[in-house]
């Protein structure tokens, strides 16, 4: 029973074991040599993903697929000296390798151990630091140099050193150059250290077949690096300003509506024409009495009654049977 549950245990750690990606390529390169990447994930047609540390920071990625055979296969150029990681990483396993950009003394001859390093054994057992330390690299905006130092000898853990330095200097990182279109080739070119300065910057454009001339990045990535954008100093809004922004529309809709009341009062004062106010049927005669006696129409009489009053029609005419028995004597001239 022992051996068959063995022999269980075997099968399932068995394919956990053979699941881990691996890779190959060399722990050593010069400057701007291309190196060649290779290694076996767990199934055909997987995606891998790959990404290099250098310095604390990630300055490169992709993603390749694997073969019919579960191999893939990249290339990269290091352009900077000093100590990089590949991250692999397929079917949900990943693993990790380091190489040396630089010379063969600088990648293989052990280096004081930096600051907050430790050389002591490690694993329960004497352990001698084999330190490779980057150079230094450019002082940033905030005025300090960085570097990664990496025991290769595993006593202790990757550390970054940081000093402070005076002066900030450009370090431009820039895409690498476009396909050739009318003779010409261009790129994108950004300050990863954002100094506000342009002494360093590569050219941006040149001649299919010419050379680039002139300061060479720092670094060469396969993504468009971003725009590096300088602040604008804010020049303060007057009180008039800010409001006229923040309530344009509402002003505008509350002085138009004032404008529209303005111009329908003063058509209302202008067609309208006062009425001629009479409260009861003697006060009627009496107006139309004394209209009569200027020598004033009947029919206009009416008329300016029944359009301006609210005399009716049949009080109107009652007024007038009534003065039929009363003598009207003509208006002194």
């Amino acid at each position: 029973m022992s051996n068959k549950l063995f022999f269980i245990l075997l099968l399932l750690v068995i394919p956990l074991a053979v699941a881990l990606p691996t890779v190959s390529f060399s722990s050593y390169y010069t400057p701007n040599s291309q190196m060649t990447v290779t290694g076996t994930c767990k199934a055909a047609n997987l995606p891998v993903v790959l990404q290099i540390n250098y310095g604390g920071a990630n300055i490169w990625f992709s993603q390749v697929t694997t073969d019919p055979n579960k191999k893939y296969t990249f290339k990269y150029t290091p352009t900077t000296a000093g100590t990089y990681t590949l991250y692999v990483g397929c079917g949900g396993e990943n693993t990790q390798k380091n190489f040396c950009v630089g010379t063969s003394s600088s990648c293989s001859k052990p280096k004081t151990t930096p600051s907050g390093g430790g050389g002591g054994g490690g694993r329960g057992r004497s352990c001698t630091s084999n330190w490779t330390c980057s150079t230094w690299s450019y002082c940033n905006s905030s005025l300090q140099q960085q570097r990664s130092c990496t025991d290769w000898n595993a006593c202790s853990k990757p550390t970054t050193e940081t000093k402070s330095c005076t002066t900030c200097l450009e370090s431009w990182v820039c895409s690498q150059w476009s396909a050739c279109s009318s003779s010409y080739q261009s790129r994108t070119c950004a300050d990863e250290h954002k100094c506000g300065t342009t002494l360093l910057k590569p050219i941006l454009s040149k001649v299919c077949t010419a050379p680039a001339t002139g300061y060479q990045p720092a670094k060469v990535t396969y993504t468009t690096p971003p725009k590096t954008i300088i602040p604008v100093k804010k020049i303060p809004k007057s009180f008039w300003a800010t409001l006229w922004g923040n309530y344009k529309w509402h002003i505008i809709i509350g002085l138009s509506t004032i404008l529209l009341i303005i111009i329908i009062l003063i058509l209302i004062l202008h067609f309208h024409k006062p009425q001629v106010e009479v409260e009861n049927i003697d006060e009627l005669k009496t107006w139309v009495k004394a209209e009569l006696a200027r020598g004033t129409p009947k029919e206009n009489i009416k008329g300016l009654i029944l359009h301006h009053t609210g005399w009716s029609e049949e009080e109107l005419h009652e007024a007038f049977e009534e003065l039929k028995h009363e003598p009207i004597q003509p208006a002194p001239k």
